[in-house]
């Protein structure tokens, strides 16, 4: 049952690995198809339905899209291990995050408020964070050219969401424009005070070189502010660059290779979990309400799991189904009733599949002989 579903879902999605090549970043020179396609409208059509795969294995391996709310809250406020992050022009970019569990973490930080101490605080994070990040821009005289960035990180911060976002630019805080602006205001001030009461003059060497210097010193205290303000901006992307890396699984097409095991590993879970309670094991399992599997299942998990517990009974059913060991039964009282086969009969089931009667792969009668041993 979990190697048919497993391979079942890779297959249902075997197209979409081989779409992803045409907007992949890895291998965007090689996108042949990018190049047949004549307009702009095409383009976009097939990279939005790219997309729409994308969220929907997203959502097979158990994710849930994040919310506005949890976005607005991570631009608004700044993590303590994060940056300071100017938004870019929303019209440039297209953006989905989903994410799997939100948990304690604890990690440390320094600054000036702790006298650069390393100190420890607690912060809420994701377990598992996914985006989709959809970047388009034009060249002229030739089509739109977008690209599409999958990213997956771990134990990533809720408060630094808008870091995530590979066009953003980090902000400098007050706290640096005051240690940047601070010698370039006071040798400013400093030529503005002398000239003020008469201190520069040319009549020997001696004044003529302190005239000199105090009219060097603003230029120079601005060339050095300038060129403090550079590095420090440096600095921060290299910060963000290695606060990314830090939280980094995987990218792109490694990504979607990762969420497509995901998502056959829970739908696999999932038809399990809906035979075994369906069964029973019994030789001869009797119908059971649907209902009362939904529920049965979801209290057996929350007696594990200590949260709230989602399960997709018609798609583990659907799938049961489909492998001809499970019959749905509608009920004159407008209810719906399963019943499965035993273990003996789906033994059976797979040894006498025909590959010409069913969608299953040629290797599933492998697995009962398996399991016989």
């Amino acid at each position: 049952i979990r190697l048919t579903v497993q391979v079942n879902v890779i297959t249902n999605f075997f197209q979409l690995q081989e779409d992803y090549t045409t907007f992949s970043p890895d291998r965007y020179e090689d996108a042949e198809v990018l190049k047949s396609m004549k307009s702009d409208d095409e383009v976009e059509q097939k990279c939005e339905l790219v997309r729409s795969k994308m969220k929907q294995v997203l959502r097979q391996a158990g994710y849930t899209k994040v919310t506005k709310e949890q976005t607005a809250m991570a631009i608004a406020t700044k993590g303590k291990g994060g940056l300071l992050i100017s938004q870019p022009d929303p019209g440039t970019y297209t953006i989905s995050m989903y994410q799997r569990g939100i948990r304690k973490v604890t990690r440390q930080y320094s600054s000036w408020k702790t006298l650069w101490r390393q100190t420890d605080y607690e912060a809420n994070a994701y377990v598992r964070i996914a985006y989709i990040f959809h970047h388009t821009w034009v060249s002229k005289g030739t089509i739109k050219a977008p690209r599409i960035y999958l990213r997956l990180l771990k134990d990533y911060d809720m408060a630094d969401l808008d870091m995530l976002i590979p066009s953003c630019k980090v902000k400098l805080s007050i706290y640096d424009y005051l240690m940047i602006l601070g010698p370039t205001l006071f040798g400013v001030a400093s030529a503005i005070y002398h000239l003020a009461f008469g201190h520069l003059n040319f009549s020997n060497i001696t004044s003529a070189a302190t005239t000199l210097s105090l009219v060097v010193a603003p230029l120079y205290a601005g060339l050095e502010g300038y060129l403090s303000y550079k590095k420090k901006e440096k600095e921060y992307e290299q910060q963000k660059s290695v606060y990314m890396m830090y939280h980094l699984c995987d990218n792109n097409g490694g990504v979607l290779a990762s969420m497509l095991e995901g998502a056959s590993n829970q739908d696999a879970n999932e038809a399990l979990l809906a035979y075994w309670w369906a069964c029973d094991g019994a030789e001869i399992p009797k119908q059971v309400p649907v209902l009362d599997l939904d529920n049965n299942i979801k209290a057996y998990l929350q007696g594990i799991i200590p949260y709230k517990v989602t399960f997709n009974t018609d798609e583990a059913l659907r799938q049961l189904v489909k492998m001809g060991i499970a019959e749905i039964i509608d009920m004159e009282d407008g209810s719906t009733r399963v019943k499965v086969k035993g273990f003996s009969e789906v033994l059976d089931v797979f040894d006498t599949w025909d590959p010409n009667k069913s969608s299953m792969i040629s290797w599933v009668p492998l697995t009962s002989s398996i399991m016989r041993t």
